[in-house]
């Protein structure tokens, strides 16, 4: 560390690793627990959400990039807010060019230069690595970007407190052909078996045959997961709730005092209550 101190933190060390990239890979270890696994026909996200102070609503850890892709993170909330806003930027401009949804690569690729930027200035690197998961013309993609800006693909990445056993977790547990049911469940456990056993945990999931990312909301706490499709059912019948709520009965009569309108062969014609009917007026011919 004396030998780390005597020397600018953006230079490598005596060890040809680069501090200030060691920090922040520090800062993301002590993030929440965030899983993802991926199949040939979907992929999960799944990522803790930490308890907070009372009257405060928690942070949101699953965001939706575009209509096909998702991410999370863990480390700094602010950068990585920050991070996804770069992924949403780019989607966008991508799609206002091409008219083209944006592929999976590309989106890692930008985010990857774009991070790799932060590590050879002096300036601080991103303490936030960032998992995406997407649908595109290659199929289902999961990728995982750390501070560094280094990419890595696979069926399976764990980041954040505890990803070492998080990791060994899901390694028993996967098998290529789950469900989404499946991996929800065992993602959730995972979670729960290292913060206490009390815990709640945002999801999102992409499916090859929609290829449309959902956010799933979960406020499981210690108790079952609820699977993917009861959870859909309930946000629709939740959302047909709010559009055909009760409503008033309308009275086909018109209120007294007002002018209602009636239909004739003519069109429509001004009819006049009998209460507000005009009085005669008065003769001017004088005796």
């Amino acid at each position: 560390m004396a030998a780390d101190m005597g020397r600018m933190p953006f230079f490598y060390n005596t060890e040809g690793r680069l501090i200030q990239v060691d920090y922040a890979l520090q800062a993301v270890s002590r993030g929440s627990t965030t899983i993802g696994l991926k199949t040939k026909a979907f992929a999960l996200l799944a990522s803790q959400v930490k308890p907070t102070r009372p009257l405060l609503e928690p942070a949101e850890k699953v965001y939706m990039v575009d209509d096909h892709v998702g991410a999370t993170g863990s480390g700094y909330i602010g950068d990585v807010s920050t991070l996804i806003d770069e992924l949403r930027v780019a989607a966008q401009r991508h799609r206002l060019v091409y008219d083209t949804p944006v592929d999976v690569a590309t989106l890692t690729r930008g985010l990857s230069e774009h991070l790799h930027g932060f590590t050879m200035y002096a300036v601080r690197p991103f303490g936030a690595s960032i998992v995406i998961a997407g649908a595109d013309e290659l199929g289902i993609q999961l990728v995982q970007v750390d501070p560094s800006g280094t990419t890595f693909r696979g069926s399976g990445f764990a980041i954040g407190q505890y990803a070492d056993e998080a990791l060994e977790t899901i390694h028993k547990g996967y098998r290529p052909t789950m469900t989404a049911e499946d991996a929800l469940a065992l993602a959730t456990r995972t979670i729960e078996e290292l913060n206490g056993g009390k815990t709640q945990i945002e999801a999102g999931l992409v499916r090859v045959d929609t290829r449309r990312f959902e956010r799933i909301p979960l406020t499981v706490a210690g108790g079952p997961p609820a699977s993917v499709l009861s959870v859909r059912v309930m946000r629709v019948a939740r959302d047909t709730s709010r559009v055909s709520g009760p409503r008033r009965a309308r009275s086909s009569r018109a209120p007294r005092g007002r002018v209602s309108c009636t239909p004739c062969t003519t069109g429509w014609s001004r009819r006049t209550p009998r209460s507000a009917a005009p009085r005669p007026r008065p003769s001017t011919r004088r005796a």
